[in-house]
């Protein structure tokens, strides 16, 4: 069960870690939760610890999926 994780938790980082380039996308940090597990991944210059702003046009995107 144990080596179950590890595989998943690698796949999930480097899907994370591809969408990383450098020129539009410095960092980008995902969680996942389902039921009482919840998997945390972050790549280029963001931690999983460090708090973030969300530009403007990510506040009008997350507005709609709300309403």
């Amino acid at each position: 069960m144990m080596l179950d994780y590890y595989h998943q938790n690698q796949k999930l980082q480097k899907i994370i870690d591809q969408s990383i380039d450098g020129l539009k996308i410095f960092g980008a940090s995902f969680a996942i939760r389902k039921g009482k597990d919840t998997w945390r991944g972050c790549a280029g210059n963001l931690t999983n610890d460090q708090p973030f702003f969300i530009a403007s046009t990510t506040k009008l995107f997350t507005t709609t999926l709300i309403f």
